[in-house]
Protein backbone atom coordinates (compact mmCIF):
# COMPACT_ATOMS: atom_id res chain seq x y z
CA UNK A 1 0.00 0.00 0.00
CA UNK A 2 2.84 2.25 0.84
CA UNK A 3 4.26 1.82 -2.60
CA UNK A 4 1.40 2.35 -4.38
CA UNK A 5 0.72 5.49 -2.42
CA UNK A 6 4.35 6.73 -3.18
CA UNK A 7 4.03 6.14 -6.98
CA UNK A 8 0.85 8.26 -7.18
CA UNK A 9 2.01 10.56 -5.23
CA UNK A 10 4.65 10.72 -7.65
CA UNK A 11 2.49 10.63 -10.54
CA UNK A 12 0.01 13.63 -9.17
CA UNK A 13 3.22 15.85 -8.57
CA UNK A 14 4.90 14.84 -12.19
CA UNK A 15 0.92 15.96 -13.76
CA UNK A 16 1.14 19.24 -11.84
CA UNK A 17 4.45 20.30 -12.35
CA UNK A 18 4.11 19.55 -16.04
CA UNK A 19 0.70 21.77 -16.22
CA UNK A 20 2.81 24.63 -14.26
CA UNK A 21 5.58 24.49 -16.98
CA UNK A 22 3.30 23.92 -19.94
CA UNK A 23 1.35 27.04 -18.79
CA UNK A 24 4.69 29.48 -19.54
CA UNK A 25 5.86 27.87 -22.63
CA UNK A 26 1.93 28.38 -24.13
CA UNK A 27 2.13 31.82 -22.88
CA UNK A 28 5.87 32.37 -24.62
CA UNK A 29 4.43 30.66 -27.86
CA UNK A 30 1.69 32.47 -28.22
CA UNK A 31 3.01 35.63 -29.42
CA UNK A 32 5.31 34.11 -31.94
CA UNK A 33 2.92 31.80 -33.12
CA UNK A 34 0.68 34.03 -33.91
CA UNK A 35 3.12 35.59 -35.99
CA UNK A 36 4.70 32.23 -37.51
CA UNK A 37 0.99 30.93 -38.07
CA UNK A 38 -1.65 31.59 -40.19
CA UNK A 39 -4.91 32.75 -38.13
CA UNK A 40 -7.77 31.13 -40.16
CA UNK A 41 -10.34 33.16 -38.41
CA UNK A 42 -9.84 36.30 -40.98
CA UNK A 43 -8.78 36.83 -44.57
CA UNK A 44 -5.13 37.95 -44.63
CA UNK A 45 -4.96 40.57 -46.83
CA UNK A 46 -0.82 40.59 -47.20
CA UNK A 47 -1.16 36.97 -48.50
CA UNK A 48 -4.24 36.16 -50.12
CA UNK A 49 -4.12 35.20 -54.03
CA UNK A 50 0.32 34.75 -53.14
CA UNK A 51 1.63 31.35 -53.63
CA UNK A 52 2.18 31.10 -49.88
CA UNK A 53 -1.39 32.04 -48.94
CA UNK A 54 -1.97 29.26 -45.49
CA UNK A 55 -6.23 29.15 -46.98
CA UNK A 56 -4.57 27.63 -50.56
CA UNK A 57 -4.13 23.98 -48.85
CA UNK A 58 -7.52 23.94 -47.36
CA UNK A 59 -9.62 25.54 -49.78
CA UNK A 60 -7.52 25.82 -52.83
CA UNK A 61 -8.44 28.89 -54.09
CA UNK A 62 -7.68 32.60 -52.44
CA UNK A 63 -9.63 34.73 -50.29
CA UNK A 64 -12.03 37.03 -51.73
CA UNK A 65 -11.16 40.69 -50.28
CA UNK A 66 -13.70 43.68 -50.02
CA UNK A 67 -16.21 43.61 -53.34
CA UNK A 68 -15.36 41.38 -56.19
CA UNK A 69 -17.46 41.28 -59.59
CA UNK A 70 -19.03 37.90 -59.43
CA UNK A 71 -21.20 36.52 -62.02
CA UNK A 72 -21.57 40.01 -63.40
CA UNK A 73 -22.95 41.24 -59.82
CA UNK A 74 -20.81 42.91 -57.12
CA UNK A 75 -20.67 41.06 -54.08
CA UNK A 76 -19.44 42.59 -51.23
CA UNK A 77 -17.43 40.32 -48.75
CA UNK A 78 -16.23 40.77 -45.12
CA UNK A 79 -13.19 40.35 -42.95
CA UNK A 80 -14.15 36.26 -43.15
CA UNK A 81 -14.39 35.82 -46.48
CA UNK A 82 -18.21 35.97 -46.44
CA UNK A 83 -20.91 37.99 -47.87
CA UNK A 84 -22.37 40.64 -45.93
CA UNK A 85 -21.27 43.20 -43.19
CA UNK A 86 -18.66 42.49 -41.04
CA UNK A 87 -19.67 39.66 -38.14
CA UNK A 88 -19.54 40.60 -34.91
CA UNK A 89 -17.64 38.10 -32.24
CA UNK A 90 -18.24 37.08 -29.32
CA UNK A 91 -21.90 37.55 -30.68
CA UNK A 92 -24.18 40.20 -29.25
CA UNK A 93 -26.28 38.68 -26.42
CA UNK A 94 -29.62 37.53 -27.60
CA UNK A 95 -28.93 37.39 -31.10
CA UNK A 96 -29.46 34.18 -32.89
CA UNK A 97 -27.52 33.05 -36.55
CA UNK A 98 -28.41 31.65 -39.64
CA UNK A 99 -25.21 29.92 -41.10
CA UNK A 100 -25.79 29.28 -45.24
CA UNK A 101 -23.06 27.38 -46.83
CA UNK A 102 -23.18 26.42 -50.65
CA UNK A 103 -22.35 27.52 -53.84
CA UNK A 104 -23.23 29.85 -56.64
CA UNK A 105 -27.16 29.25 -55.58
CA UNK A 106 -26.69 30.47 -52.29
CA UNK A 107 -24.35 32.47 -53.09
CA UNK A 108 -26.55 34.34 -54.91
CA UNK A 109 -23.65 36.60 -56.68
CA UNK A 110 -26.04 37.97 -59.53
CA UNK A 111 -28.39 39.19 -56.56
CA UNK A 112 -28.27 42.00 -54.04
CA UNK A 113 -27.89 40.67 -50.34
CA UNK A 114 -31.39 41.20 -49.68
CA UNK A 115 -32.78 39.03 -52.28
CA UNK A 116 -30.83 35.87 -51.56
CA UNK A 117 -33.04 32.80 -49.86
CA UNK A 118 -31.38 32.87 -46.57
CA UNK A 119 -31.99 36.47 -46.12
CA UNK A 120 -35.34 36.45 -47.39
CA UNK A 121 -36.00 33.55 -44.75
CA UNK A 122 -34.40 35.81 -42.01
CA UNK A 123 -36.61 38.65 -42.50
CA UNK A 124 -39.92 37.00 -42.83
CA UNK A 125 -39.12 35.78 -39.40
CA UNK A 126 -38.21 39.20 -38.43
CA UNK A 127 -34.70 39.69 -38.75
CA UNK A 128 -32.85 42.22 -36.51
CA UNK A 129 -36.54 42.68 -34.96
CA UNK A 130 -35.84 39.67 -32.90
CA UNK A 131 -32.21 39.34 -33.00
CA UNK A 132 -31.81 37.29 -35.91
CA UNK A 133 -29.05 37.81 -38.24
CA UNK A 134 -27.97 35.77 -41.38
CA UNK A 135 -24.48 34.56 -42.47
CA UNK A 136 -23.99 33.88 -46.15
CA UNK A 137 -21.22 31.84 -46.12
CA UNK A 138 -21.44 30.49 -50.02
CA UNK A 139 -18.45 30.54 -52.17
CA UNK A 140 -18.56 30.15 -56.15
CA UNK A 141 -17.66 26.61 -57.12
CA UNK A 142 -17.06 25.57 -53.91
CA UNK A 143 -17.82 22.13 -52.92
CA UNK A 144 -18.89 19.90 -49.82
CA UNK A 145 -15.28 19.61 -49.07
CA UNK A 146 -14.44 23.26 -49.00
CA UNK A 147 -17.50 24.08 -47.16
CA UNK A 148 -16.94 22.29 -44.48
CA UNK A 149 -12.79 23.45 -44.34
CA UNK A 150 -14.30 26.74 -44.20
CA UNK A 151 -16.48 25.35 -41.80
CA UNK A 152 -13.68 24.44 -39.43
CA UNK A 153 -11.13 27.87 -39.92
CA UNK A 154 -14.08 30.40 -39.45
CA UNK A 155 -17.79 28.54 -39.50
CA UNK A 156 -17.80 27.60 -36.19
CA UNK A 157 -16.06 31.07 -35.05
CA UNK A 158 -18.67 33.24 -35.93
CA UNK A 159 -21.03 31.02 -33.55
CA UNK A 160 -24.01 29.97 -35.43
CA UNK A 161 -27.06 28.84 -33.88
CA UNK A 162 -28.56 27.16 -37.50
CA UNK A 163 -26.50 25.92 -40.28
CA UNK A 164 -28.78 25.72 -43.73
CA UNK A 165 -26.77 23.05 -46.31
CA UNK A 166 -27.94 23.09 -49.66
CA UNK A 167 -27.44 20.19 -51.62
CA UNK A 168 -24.66 21.73 -54.45
CA UNK A 169 -24.10 21.20 -58.17
CA UNK A 170 -20.41 21.82 -57.44
CA UNK A 171 -20.28 18.72 -55.64
CA UNK A 172 -21.09 16.30 -59.01
CA UNK A 173 -18.90 18.78 -61.31
CA UNK A 174 -15.86 17.35 -63.30
CA UNK A 175 -12.22 18.00 -61.73
CA UNK A 176 -8.79 16.83 -62.44
CA UNK A 177 -8.39 15.06 -58.95
CA UNK A 178 -11.59 14.70 -55.90
CA UNK A 179 -11.22 17.62 -53.99
CA UNK A 180 -10.61 15.38 -51.02
CA UNK A 181 -7.46 13.96 -52.59
CA UNK A 182 -6.31 17.53 -53.56
CA UNK A 183 -6.98 19.45 -50.39
CA UNK A 184 -5.68 19.19 -46.87
CA UNK A 185 -8.20 18.36 -44.89
CA UNK A 186 -8.76 21.12 -41.54
CA UNK A 187 -10.93 18.86 -39.45
CA UNK A 188 -8.71 17.01 -36.83
CA UNK A 189 -10.32 14.54 -34.42
CA UNK A 190 -8.70 16.49 -31.32
CA UNK A 191 -10.83 19.63 -32.49
CA UNK A 192 -13.93 17.62 -30.94
CA UNK A 193 -12.93 19.82 -27.91
CA UNK A 194 -12.99 23.24 -29.42
CA UNK A 195 -11.19 24.75 -26.52
CA UNK A 196 -8.04 23.15 -28.07
CA UNK A 197 -8.25 25.25 -31.39
CA UNK A 198 -7.54 28.60 -29.25
CA UNK A 199 -3.65 27.27 -27.94
CA UNK A 200 -0.46 27.98 -29.69
CA UNK A 201 0.78 24.47 -28.94
CA UNK A 202 -1.95 22.89 -30.10
CA UNK A 203 -2.08 24.93 -33.67
CA UNK A 204 1.75 23.64 -34.27
CA UNK A 205 1.35 20.29 -33.31
CA UNK A 206 -1.97 20.02 -35.41
CA UNK A 207 -0.66 21.80 -38.86
CA UNK A 208 2.52 19.96 -38.45
CA UNK A 209 0.72 16.65 -38.16
CA UNK A 210 -1.81 17.65 -40.73
CA UNK A 211 0.71 18.38 -43.35
CA UNK A 212 2.30 15.76 -42.71
CA UNK A 213 -0.61 13.00 -42.88
CA UNK A 214 -2.01 14.78 -46.27
CA UNK A 215 1.60 14.97 -47.85
CA UNK A 216 -0.14 13.54 -51.31
CA UNK A 217 -2.68 16.47 -51.49
CA UNK A 218 0.16 19.46 -50.72
CA UNK A 219 2.35 16.95 -53.62
CA UNK A 220 -0.72 17.48 -55.89
CA UNK A 221 -1.19 21.18 -55.84
CA UNK A 222 2.80 21.80 -56.15
CA UNK A 223 2.85 19.70 -59.17
CA UNK A 224 0.05 21.76 -61.08
CA UNK A 225 -3.13 19.40 -59.95
CA UNK A 226 -4.32 23.03 -59.23
CA UNK A 227 -4.64 25.29 -56.18
CA UNK A 228 -7.20 26.82 -58.37
CA UNK A 229 -8.88 24.08 -58.85
CA UNK A 230 -9.10 24.07 -62.27
CA UNK A 231 -11.45 21.73 -63.86
CA UNK A 232 -11.37 18.82 -66.38
CA UNK A 233 -13.13 16.38 -67.59
CA UNK A 234 -11.87 13.69 -65.32
CA UNK A 235 -13.53 12.59 -62.07
CA UNK A 236 -16.85 14.29 -59.90
CA UNK A 237 -15.08 16.57 -57.25
CA UNK A 238 -17.23 15.19 -54.26
CA UNK A 239 -18.67 11.11 -54.75
CA UNK A 240 -21.47 10.06 -53.23
CA UNK A 241 -19.82 8.85 -50.72
CA UNK A 242 -17.29 11.42 -50.15
CA UNK A 243 -20.64 13.79 -49.63
CA UNK A 244 -22.01 11.26 -47.40
CA UNK A 245 -18.86 11.81 -45.38
CA UNK A 246 -18.93 15.49 -44.85
CA UNK A 247 -22.60 15.60 -44.03
CA UNK A 248 -21.75 13.10 -40.89
CA UNK A 249 -18.88 15.02 -40.17
CA UNK A 250 -21.18 18.39 -40.03
CA UNK A 251 -24.28 16.79 -38.00
CA UNK A 252 -21.26 15.78 -35.70
CA UNK A 253 -19.45 19.22 -35.20
CA UNK A 254 -22.96 20.85 -34.95
CA UNK A 255 -23.55 18.42 -32.16
CA UNK A 256 -20.21 19.64 -30.44
CA UNK A 257 -20.66 23.76 -31.11
CA UNK A 258 -24.31 23.30 -30.15
CA UNK A 259 -25.92 23.91 -33.36
CA UNK A 260 -28.55 22.61 -35.39
CA UNK A 261 -28.29 21.71 -38.90
CA UNK A 262 -31.36 21.79 -41.94
CA UNK A 263 -30.88 20.16 -45.18
CA UNK A 264 -32.21 22.46 -48.60
CA UNK A 265 -33.23 20.53 -51.36
CA UNK A 266 -32.14 23.13 -54.29
CA UNK A 267 -34.52 23.64 -57.22
CA UNK A 268 -33.21 22.85 -60.64
CA UNK A 269 -35.29 24.02 -63.93
CA UNK A 270 -35.97 20.20 -64.29
CA UNK A 271 -37.66 20.40 -60.94
CA UNK A 272 -40.44 22.62 -62.49
CA UNK A 273 -40.43 22.44 -66.39
CA UNK A 274 -39.60 18.78 -67.22
CA UNK A 275 -41.20 17.20 -63.80
CA UNK A 276 -37.72 15.26 -63.43
CA UNK A 277 -33.78 15.80 -63.17
CA UNK A 278 -30.77 14.08 -64.15
CA UNK A 279 -30.16 10.47 -62.06
CA UNK A 280 -27.02 12.10 -60.51
CA UNK A 281 -29.09 14.98 -58.88
CA UNK A 282 -31.34 11.82 -57.54
CA UNK A 283 -28.54 10.06 -56.11
CA UNK A 284 -26.74 13.26 -54.30
CA UNK A 285 -30.30 14.19 -52.71
CA UNK A 286 -30.92 10.39 -51.63
CA UNK A 287 -27.62 10.69 -49.41
CA UNK A 288 -29.24 14.08 -47.72
CA UNK A 289 -31.96 12.73 -47.54
CA UNK A 290 -31.02 9.46 -45.59
CA UNK A 291 -28.90 11.33 -43.56
CA UNK A 292 -31.26 13.23 -42.03
CA UNK A 293 -33.41 10.40 -41.40
CA UNK A 294 -30.96 9.11 -39.29
CA UNK A 295 -30.15 12.15 -36.97
CA UNK A 296 -33.56 14.00 -37.69
CA UNK A 297 -32.10 16.85 -39.74
CA UNK A 298 -35.45 18.75 -40.82
CA UNK A 299 -34.93 18.70 -44.96
CA UNK A 300 -36.91 21.70 -46.72
CA UNK A 301 -38.23 20.62 -50.05
CA UNK A 302 -37.64 23.31 -52.07
CA UNK A 303 -37.77 21.91 -55.56
CA UNK A 304 -41.34 20.79 -54.40
CA UNK A 305 -42.16 24.18 -52.54
CA UNK A 306 -41.53 25.76 -56.10
CA UNK A 307 -43.26 23.27 -58.40
CA UNK A 308 -46.27 23.89 -55.87
CA UNK A 309 -46.32 27.89 -56.61
CA UNK A 310 -47.01 26.24 -60.41
CA UNK A 311 -44.92 29.22 -62.06
CA UNK A 312 -43.59 29.14 -65.21
CA UNK A 313 -39.72 27.86 -64.98
CA UNK A 314 -38.57 30.73 -67.15
CA UNK A 315 -39.84 33.39 -64.05
CA UNK A 316 -37.74 30.91 -61.20
CA UNK A 317 -34.52 30.44 -63.32
CA UNK A 318 -32.46 32.32 -65.53
CA UNK A 319 -31.06 30.92 -68.92
CA UNK A 320 -28.11 29.45 -67.03
CA UNK A 321 -30.05 27.43 -64.98
CA UNK A 322 -29.73 30.15 -61.12
CA UNK A 323 -32.46 31.00 -59.23
CA UNK A 324 -33.74 34.57 -60.07
CA UNK A 325 -35.32 36.11 -57.25
CA UNK A 326 -39.07 35.02 -57.38
CA UNK A 327 -37.30 31.42 -57.08
CA UNK A 328 -35.06 33.14 -53.90
CA UNK A 329 -38.24 34.48 -52.44
CA UNK A 330 -40.41 31.16 -52.81
CA UNK A 331 -37.36 29.35 -51.39
CA UNK A 332 -36.69 31.73 -48.47
CA UNK A 333 -40.21 32.23 -47.55
CA UNK A 334 -40.57 28.17 -47.48
CA UNK A 335 -37.45 28.07 -45.37
CA UNK A 336 -39.09 30.50 -42.93
CA UNK A 337 -42.08 28.75 -42.88
CA UNK A 338 -40.29 25.83 -41.57
CA UNK A 339 -38.80 27.27 -39.45
CA UNK A 340 -41.22 29.22 -37.32
CA UNK A 341 -41.47 27.03 -34.63
CA UNK A 342 -37.27 27.04 -34.43
CA UNK A 343 -37.45 30.94 -33.79
CA UNK A 344 -39.84 30.42 -30.89
CA UNK A 345 -37.61 28.57 -29.10
CA UNK A 346 -38.33 24.88 -30.40
CA UNK A 347 -36.18 22.43 -31.89
CA UNK A 348 -36.01 21.82 -35.88
CA UNK A 349 -35.10 18.45 -35.61
CA UNK A 350 -36.27 15.76 -34.23
CA UNK A 351 -35.17 12.06 -33.01
CA UNK A 352 -33.29 10.63 -35.69
CA UNK A 353 -33.82 6.24 -36.77
CA UNK A 354 -30.04 5.99 -36.26
CA UNK A 355 -28.17 3.18 -38.49
CA UNK A 356 -24.79 2.99 -40.32
CA UNK A 357 -23.99 4.80 -43.33
CA UNK A 358 -24.65 3.14 -46.34
CA UNK A 359 -22.42 2.19 -48.95
CA UNK A 360 -23.96 4.44 -51.78
CA UNK A 361 -23.26 3.94 -55.79
CA UNK A 362 -20.39 6.20 -57.37
CA UNK A 363 -22.13 8.63 -60.55
CA UNK A 364 -20.93 8.22 -63.90
CA UNK A 365 -20.07 10.09 -66.27
CA UNK A 366 -23.16 9.29 -68.39
CA UNK A 367 -25.03 10.41 -65.72
CA UNK A 368 -24.04 13.65 -65.76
Amino acid sequence: MRAIGSTLFRTVLGTLLGVVLLVPVELAMQPVLDRLLPNMERVNPSTTGSPDDPVLSYLGVADPIAEQTIGGGAVQFNERGMRGPPILTPKPARTRRILALGSQETLGASLSANEVYGQVAVDALGGARVGLEFVNAARPDFSAVQSLNLMEMRGWAVEPDLVVVGDNAANWSLGTFPDDDLLVPMLGPQLSAPVLSGSALYRAIYMTIGRWRDGRAVRRQQSGGGLDLVRAEGQVRVGTNAYAHVLETLQSRASDHRAELVFVIFPVPGDIAYGHVPRVIGQYRTVMQDTARRHGILVVDGARALADEERPSSELFGDDGQLRPLGHRLLGKALARALRGWTRGGRVGTTGEGGSVPTYTEPKLEDL
